[in-house]
């Protein structure tokens, strides 16, 4: 019984400190020629990303329903899917049970399940996936970075 007291207590800590551990990703961020994607950090928990396209005038126009996480390991279900956040020291890890598609100009179109976020120096984003199958049979990593636009 002390054991499992001891390992409740120790889990019960490390999620009220991992719950207290905030990086804002607040901004807009260019993923592609003719992507964006704009970060709005509602609390240290709580994360919406909304995906937008590019016009030629500069002008974004983002699509109506944005991807809701929370940070704290819960599960958040839309009709989509559910995804699962985590901060995992000074990055962002999302977890989904159904898989996103990612294109990449050397592997072409590629399956993940997780995506992870974490800040360089310059304020940009560095976007790294786990991917499967790709249209060549790439099974790897991938990293991108998203340049920040505002």
């Amino acid at each position: 019984m002390k054991i499992f007291l001891a390992a409740f207590a120790l889990l019960w800590s490390a999620q009220l400190i991992a719950a207290t551990e905030c990086i804002d990703l607040t901004g807009i961020y260019k993923a592609s020629e003719k992507s964006a994607m704009r970060f709005t950090q509602v609390s240290c928990v709580s994360l919406k990303i909304e995906f937008g396209q590019i016009q030629k005038n500069g002008k974004i126009n983002w699509y109506k329903i944005p991807l809701r996480s929370l940070l704290n390991g819960s599960p958040t279900c839309d009709p989509f899917g559910c995804i699962i956040g985590n901060v995992i020291h000074t990055s962002i890890e999302l977890s989904r049970d159904k898989a996103w598609v990612a294109y990449d100009p050397t592997y072409g179109d590629c399956s993940y399940n997780q995506v992870n976020y974490s800040f360089r120096p310059s304020g940009d984003l560095i976007q790294r996936q786990s991917v499967y199958d790709c249209r060549n049979g790439y099974v790897g990593p991938i990293e991108s970075t998203l340049t920040i636009l505002k």
